[in-house]
């Protein structure tokens, strides 16, 4: 497997994900536990794939005139802070957790982050 990123073509809307030859890269956890919750909330009938797709869709569309977002040459960060945003509005929307939920979650993220000198001991995950 090559480490070095690609950027495949735009896919109904999604923006350039970017990957490798064997799947989505992510350049830190947060964007692969992101990636699977959309993934598995759709699967479990929280939303469809088609609102998911129309949903983020906009939400790039909305980050690229704030000129936040360049497909062009984004390395995959915004990218994932657009999915994430996108998850976390769908997630509100969809009523799985209040607004307030969220956001005493995040809060308690913010407040005690998570330790990340530690060293991986696993293989990595296949998500896709």
């Amino acid at each position: 497997m090559s480490n070095e990123k690609q950027s495949q073509p735009y896919i109904s809307g999604l923006g350039k994900m970017p990957h490798d030859e064997e799947g989505p890269v992510f350049n830190a956890p947060w964007e692969a536990t992101a990636f699977a919750i959309a993934v598995k909330l759709s699967e479990a009938g929280y939303f469809s794939w088609n609102e998911w797709v129309d949903t983020f869709s906009k939400e790039i569309k909305s980050f690229e005139e704030q000129g936040v977002y360049d497909p062009a040459s984004d390395d995959g960060h915004h990218y994932y802070e657009i999915w994430l945003s996108t998850l976390e509005k769908m997630i509100v929307s969809k009523a799985v957790f209040s607004c307030d939920a969220l956001e005493t979650r995040h809060r308690y993220l913010i407040d005690n982050p998570v330790p990340h000198e530690h060293v991986a001991k696993r293989e990595p995950v296949c998500v896709a």
